[in-house]
C-alpha cells in the first residue's frame, strides 16, 4: 500500500538515501526543491508566478480538460488530434487527459474512442497546451533571475521521463512544461526501470499511479481536482 501524503519536511530522507524524485505538473517544483535544484524561496516564487499567469491565460478564451479512461492508446490519441485538442497529461496506460478549446472537447466527447470513458474536469483551462504560452513567457522571465543548483538525487522530468543532470537544464524544463504534455507514464516507466519498489508522497491532490503500475487501476479514479 502507498504511504499517505506527507509534508516534504517529514519525508524520511538522508544524504545517503538512494532516491528518485519526481513531481507531477506543478509538483515538479517541489521535486526540484527536494532534489536541491531550487531553494524553498525560489520554488515558492516560481509556483506563485506560474499559478497567477496560468490563471490569466485561462481567462483569454474558453478552454478546458477531460480525463479519458480506457480505449486503445493509439485510437485515443488519434481521436484527440482529430478534434483539434491536445493530450495534455499521459498518466499511465489507460488514462490520458485531453485539453483544448471547449468546442474541441465537445466534439471529442460527441464521438469518443471505442471503449473509452470521458470525464470532464472542473478546471479553469487547458493546462500544458499552447493556450498557456503567455504564462510560459512570464515564467521564463522570472526564472532567468534564479540560479539553480545541480540535483543531488535522481530527478526525473515530466517532459520525457528522463533524469535531468543539471539544475539549469531542469529550470529550462520547468518553464517549458507549462505548454508541454506531462509524460507521467514515462516517469513511472523510468522508476520501474531503476528498480523503484516503494514510494512516499508529499502534498495533497489526486493520485496518478505508482511505479510499475499500468492500466486504469494504476491511475486512481480521482478526477474532480486538477491544478495544472
Amino acid at each position: 500500500m502507498p504511504r499517505p501524503c506527507s509534508r516534504p519536511e517529514h519525508l524520511p530522507l538522508t544524504d545517503s538515501t538512494p532516491l528518485v524524485v519526481a513531481g507531477h505538473s506543478v509538483g515538479e517544483l517541489g521535486a526540484a526543491g527536494i532534489a536541491g535544484v531550487l531553494t524553498p524561496d525560489a520554488a515558492v516564487t516560481l509556483a506563485a508566478v506560474r499559478g497567477r499567469e496560468m490563471a490569466a491565460a485561462c481567462a483569454l478564451e474558453p478552454t478546458g480538460m477531460s480525463a479519458v479512461l480506457g480505449g486503445a492508446e493509439d485510437e485515443v490519441l488519434s481521436a484527440i488530434e482529430a478534434a483539434g485538442i491536445y493530450p495534455a497529461n499521459r498518466n499511465g496506460a489507460g488514462q490520458i487527459v485531453a485539453a483544448g478549446s471547449v468546442e474541441g472537447l465537445e466534439k471529442f466527447a460527441a464521438a469518443p474512442p471505442a471503449k473509452a470513458r470521458i470525464i470532464p474536469l472542473s478546471v479553469a483551462g487547458a493546462f500544458h497546451t499552447t493556450y498557456m504560452a503567455p504564462a510560459e513567457a512570464a515564467l521564463a522571465a522570472v526564472a532567468s533571475g534564479i540560479t539553480p543548483a545541480d540535483p543531488h538525487r535522481i530527478l526525473l522530468s515530466n517532459l520525457d521521463g528522463t533524469a535531468v543532470p543539471t539544475g539549469r537544464a531542469m529550470l529550462r524544463r520547468l518553464v517549458a512544461q507549462v505548454t508541454a504534455p506531462v509524460r507521467w507514464d514515462l516517469c513511472m516507466q523510468t522508476m520501474a526501470d531503476l528498480g523503484v519498489t516503494r514510494d512516499h508522497r508529499a502534498g495533497a491532490g489526486w493520485d496518478v499511479g505508482r511505479p510499475g503500475q499500468a492500466g486504469a487501476e494504476g491511475c486512481r479514479d480521482r478526477h474532480r481536482e486538477h491544478t495544472g
